[in-house]
């Protein structure tokens, strides 16, 4: 029996599926399951929505809809209760997927997710199928996030967010960051006020995802690379399996205050303006001594990145070693992960 991956359709996915194939050895079947609205937007056609068959496939990859109870594309969740139809919905119509394979001889031995982290634990574990997380931002926001759910983190983030005009300027530190965050930094829905419904799913959304890694220890494939991101991933370690498996987006605190190679415009009442803008272009593009030290640690950063991709790279061994850890499921005749998130809209 062939390898058989799934998950959602992202360019990383079939970047770590190439490199997964190229240290194995073997060609590995991926099938993606995207949601009703997605599979129309991806291959608009009469039959796109019917049954549950792939809608298409190059011989590696093949896509699968599932139901999100929102199939029209007209709609979207807006209260509570219908974020918790689209729960339910997408974990019954997934948990039928997951019956098909097993009924046509690919059983799926793992599931690989990201988004619909309480949606893909529940399908999993009511199938006692084994489940790894994909963490597709940097491990800096994986850092931020882990504690804000833990230690008490989040009070006192809270605390400041409704601290007034200024608090945007508040400083703090948290375990493994070399530098204090600003507020600002923080994922938005982290510091929502007024109680916003997609924030609270949001928010509610990754308190399960956590507490399901805390519970079940998965892997976490980290979408970084180990050595831009050391001290973090140091911190990270000591409470989650994590797996660096590169490459990564940027932000603005990873950009200015870890690697140095750019700077924060200074904005008043949250905007930008054009003089700001145009001095901090120049900082950075100019003959000035800090733009020359920028251009300099970028080709050092090119550098790192690019040893770390390469055959006996970081991003190489630690993919190996995920390969050993998991040779069971990853075998010819067992191995099916089955990575799929919710919809675009999320």
């Amino acid at each position: 029996m062939q390898s058989h991956v799934n998950g959602e359709p992202r360019p990383h996915l079939a970047h770590l599926l190439a490199r997964l194939n190229r240290i194995d050895g073997r060609s590995i079947l991926a099938t993606l399951s995207v949601s009703v609205t997605a599979q129309r937007c991806l291959f608009p056609s009469p039959d796109s929505g019917g049954d549950e068959q792939p809608a298409c496939s190059d011989g590696v990859i093949s896509y699968v809809h599932h139901s999100d109870g929102f199939d029209d594309g007209a709609t979207a969740p807006k209260t509570a209760e219908d974020w918790a139809r689209r729960h339910r919905v997408t974990a019954e119509s997934l948990s039928s997927i997951v019956a098909h394979f097993a009924a046509g001889g690919k059983p799926i031995t793992c599931i690989v997710f990201m988004m619909a982290g309480p949606t893909m634990v529940d399908v999993a574990r009511s199938h006692s199928i084994p489940f790894v997380v994909s963490w597709i931002r940097p491990a800096t926001v994986l850092d931020i996030e882990y504690h804000y759910f833990h230690g008490g983190y989040r009070e006192l983030i809270t605390g400041h967010a409704t601290g007034g005009d200024h608090a945007h300027k508040v400083s703090m530190s948290l375990p493994g960051l070399s530098h204090p965050l600003l507020l600002w930094d923080f994922l938005s829905f982290l510091l929502d006020k007024i109680g916003s419904v997609l924030a609270n799913a949001l928010m509610e959304m990754f308190r399960e995802l956590f507490e399901s890694m805390d519970q079940w220890r998965p892997k976490v494939l980290v979408n970084t690379i180990e050595e831009l991101e050391a001290n973090v991933l140091a911190e990270m370690k000591r409470h989650l399996d994590v797996v660096t498996v590169g490459p990564m987006p940027t932000n603005v605190y990873l950009v200015e205050e870890e690697w140095e190679v750019g700077v924060r415009g200074q904005n008043s009442d949250g905007v930008v303006t054009r003089t700001e803008l145009a001095r901090c272009i120049e900082l950075v593009m100019g003959d000035g001594a800090k733009a020359v030290a920028i251009r300099e640690r970028m080709k050092e950063l090119k550098e790192i990145a690019q040893a770390a991709a390469s055959i006996g790279g970081s991003m190489d061994r630690n993919l190996r070693v995920f390969l050993s850890k998991h040779s069971k499921l990853l075998s010819p005749d067992t191995f099916c992960i089955r990575r799929s998130v919710m919809t675009k809209s999320v």
